[in-house]
C-alpha cells in the first residue's frame, strides 16, 4: 500500500471509531440527564465537555488502530485476497465502529482504575 492509502485507512478507521464512540456517548448523556434530574441539578452543571472530547479522541485512536490491525490480519491471513481500500465491505466498517465503541470502554475503564482522579 502507498502512504496515501495508509493515511486514508487510518483516518477512515479513526472516524469510524469516533462514530462508534458516539453511540456510547448517546447512552451516557441519557444517564447523565437522568442523574441530574434525580439530584435536582441542571444537565449543564453535570456535563463536562472536556470528557466528551477526550472520549471521542480515544474512540478515534481505537478505530485507527483497529483499521490497521484489520488490514494487517487480512493481508497475512488471505494473501491472494488482500484488503483493498476500493473494496471495503460493510462488515469491515461496522467492525471498526464496534472497535471504537468497545476499545474506548476498555481504555476508559483501565484509566479510571489506575490513574488518579
Amino acid at each position: 500500500m502507498s502512504a496515501s492509502d495508509w493515511i486514508t485507512l487510518i483516518i477512515l478507521g479513526g472516524l469510524l471509531g469516533a462514530i462508534g464512540q458516539m453511540l456510547r456517548v448517546v447512552v451516557g448523556l441519557k444517564k447523565l440527564r437522568d442523574k441530574a434530574a434525580e439530584t435536582k441539578t441542571s444537565f449543564v452543571e453535570t456535563f463536562v465537555a472536556s470528557e466528551l472530547v477526550l472520549s471521542l479522541m480515544i474512540g478515534f485512536a481505537a478505530g485507527a488502530l483497529a483499521g490497521i490491525a484489520a488490514h494487517a490480519t487480512q493481508d497475512t491471513a488471505v494473501e491472494a485476497n488482500r484488503l483493498d481500500l476500493d473494496d471495503i465491505r460493510a462488515k469491515f466498517l461496522f467492525g471498526i465502529m464496534a472497535a471504537g465503541y468497545a476499545g474506548t470502554d476498555f481504555i476508559e475503564g483501565i484509566a479510571k482504575k489506575y490513574l488518579p482522579g
